[in-house]
């Protein structure tokens, strides 16, 4: 193949430089300047592609293809350059706003910390206070239900009592009639009050004139036991003093 071609240099000349010069037109074509300069490594790897598979024809071995210096034109530059400073600053605001939240974080998390006290404080302080009133309305309730245990008890104590009063009442009338009865209860009340019904002196008499007799003695009698005891008088007169 080199003998047809005629040189080593006419293969560089007219297959190797034409053959790489279209392979970069045709990648370059299809990819914007900017991508195709960031896309360095790729371009390469492809042009590298294309040549080994075209020199095996001449029998030629392709070792490496690089692309050496890629020069863009000032303006692109300057666009790529602002973009790339405009990239960074986003880049760069994105991590400040993430350092900012994790600082808020953490500062919540200090705040957290130093008030964790104070949390567990309160939240215990409610819990006693939920306690004392559970306690308080168990109380009452247990207050309120032994009131109305001993409410019943007295009630039933006091039907109980009655009942058996009545009772008592009953068989007392049913033996000696309700008049007598009356007239016993009526005793003891007069009797329990300590009240005096009967006389002390009683005179007793045929006629009517013994009775008026009778009752002047009983009243002098009583008079006399009521009038107070004289003393006894002298039995002779003392002698006068000398001169």
């Amino acid at each position: 193949m080199v003998a047809k071609i005629g040189s080593v240099q006419n293969l560089i000349d007219h297959v190797i430089h034409p053959m790489i010069d279209s392979s970069f037109r045709n990648q370059a074509s299809s990819t914007e300047a900017m991508a195709f300069m960031q896309d360095r490594a790729i371009e390469q790897e492809k042009a590298e592609d294309r040549a080994r598979e075209e020199l095996e024809k001449y029998h030629v071995e392709c070792v490496r293809v690089l692309i050496s210096q890629i020069i863009l034109p000032k303006e692109l530059m300057d666009i790529q350059t602002r973009r790339v400073i405009a990239a960074q600053q986003q880049a760069m605001y994105v991590e400040q706003q993430r350092s900012e939240q994790q600082r808020i974080a953490t500062e919540n998390t200090r705040a957290q910390a130093d008030k964790q006290i104070e949390l567990v404080s309160a939240q215990i302080g409610v819990q006693i206070a939920e306690q004392t009133k559970q306690k308080t309305i168990i109380e009452a309730e247990g207050r309120a239900r032994a009131v109305e245990v001993e409410g019943q008890a007295e009630g039933a104590r006091i039907l109980s009592v009655g009942n058996a009063t009545a009772e008592a009442y009953e068989k007392q009338v049913s033996a000696v009639g309700q008049l007598n009865l009356a007239a016993i209860e009526v005793t003891k009340a007069v009797a329990g009050a300590g009240l005096k019904i009967t006389p002390d002196i009683s005179v007793t008499g045929e006629s009517g004139g013994g009775n008026v007799f009778s009752a002047f003695v009983a009243q002098l009698l009583a008079s006399n036991r009521a009038a107070p005891a004289v003393a006894p008088a002298a039995s002779q007169a003392e002698p006068p003093p000398a001169p």
